[in-house]
């Protein structure tokens, strides 16, 4: 762990240390991954640096947590916290309905043996019906671990599909929009992702032999099904998605815009109007000559501001009836709940994969307001 004050990028971190353990469920085995990061502290965060409160990780299918492709989400994440994060993926001998609850009662278990006291989960895409599961299991079973709250990014488990829809946007999302949106923000793909993306799915077939066909039906019976266990998580939710996803696609179990709240931000469109258009007005000579060159005339300078608030507008609106359903319907027992949408990205994995600092910082920011509440 460093103890100087040097700012490292969480791209730039060290590795990790990496580790697996079997634990005991009753009469199943769960082997538990962990791939263990440390935020880079100064030594007056050192003082203050509690081992026993950790962030839990948990990557989406079907990726493992010894691939570095899904490091940079986890760096990310002890960086902002300035606490331990800890990524983990599961197996266990047992393949049916109920194997996602026996394995997160073995992450359960890990964290128990890790003196871990205080959590918050991060689970992205298949991750988030992990990160559901394990929180139940949390409540129910490990009263004494504080669960700060729960992040779902892109969330599977979240609406009943179908195969084929989902299927479809899968491939989609890969072969199509990935690289599309790569392009678009000028960031290369991780380094050798289509690899380890390979090697993934070769170690679970490795693991389960004859049984991978019966594994993979299981698999795809939690991402197409509302999980169950929504409905009695307890702590602070977080949802975040991306608007144009098509894997988990929020369009399918959120309302659409034509029954929003109509309550707008706290400025009228017609205070804007005229708030830039004095300020417009107010510019030098100079500067409205660099602006003039930008929009062309006094009116398009207006327009845009315009075009940004209905956008806005529109989306506060969503969020918020998203947000009310979401509390409604599958969070009803939820402490908090908030509903983030991203508009810059429209795959499956953008909210990690193009800006994992922002992601983490997103993160901490909200779970340090609630702590302070």
């Amino acid at each position: 762990m460093e103890t100087n004050a040097e700012v490292i990028s969480p791209t730039e971190a060290i590795k990790p240390t990496l580790s697996s353990q079997d634990i005991v469920v009753g009469t199943d085995v769960v082997r538990v991954s962990c791939a263990e990061f440390f935020p880079h502290l100064t030594e007056q965060e050192q003082e203050h640096f509690d081992p026993t409160r950790a962030v839990i990780h948990l990557p989406g299918w079907p990726w493992k947590v010894d691939q570095s492709v899904i490091w940079p989400l986890p760096r990310s994440l002890a960086e902002q916290s300035k606490v331990r994060t800890l990524s983990i993926d599961t197996r266990t001998n047992k393949i049916g309905p109920d194997s996602l609850q026996i394995e997160s009662a073995g992450i359960a278990a890990f964290l128990e043996e890790q003196s871990v006291r205080e959590v918050t989960l991060v689970g992205h895409s298949e991750g988030a019906i992990r990160a559901v599961n394990l929180a139940v299991v949390l409540q129910e079973q490990y009263p004494d671990i504080k669960i700060n709250g729960v992040v779902l990014a892109n969330p599977m488990g979240m609406n009943n599909r179908s195969l084929a829809e989902i299927a479809k946007g899968f491939l989609l999302d890969i072969f199509k929009i990935s690289g599309q949106e790569r392009r678009k923000m000028g960031v290369d793909k991780p380094k050798g992702l289509e690899m380890q993306f390979a090697q993934s799915l070769l170690k679970d077939i490795a693991f389960a032999g004859p049984r991978y066909l019966h594994m993979l039906k299981n698999q795809l019976n939690n991402l197409i099904n509302i999980n169950p266990y929504l409905e009695k998580i307890k702590a602070p939710v977080v949802v975040m998605a991306t608007d144009r996803d098509l894997v988990s696609d929020l369009r399918k179990y959120l309302p659409p815009s034509e029954i929003e709240n109509r309550q707008p931000p706290p400025q009228t469109e017609e205070e804007l109007i005229d708030e830039i258009g004095k300020k417009w007005d107010e510019m030098s000579e100079e500067r409205k000559t660099e602006y003039e060159a930008i929009y062309g005339s006094r009116e398009n300078y207006i327009n845009s501001y315009q075009d940004a608030y209905k956008s806005r507008k529109e989306m506060v609106s969503l969020t918020r009836v998203r947000q009310r359903y979401l509390e409604a319907n599958l969070l009803p027992e939820a402490e908090n709940v908030v509903f983030l949408v991203g508009t810059k990205h429209a795959d499956h994995g953008g909210i990690i994969d193009f800006r994992p600092e922002t992601a983490a910082h997103i993160i901490s920011r909200i779970f340090g307001r609630l702590r302070r509440q």
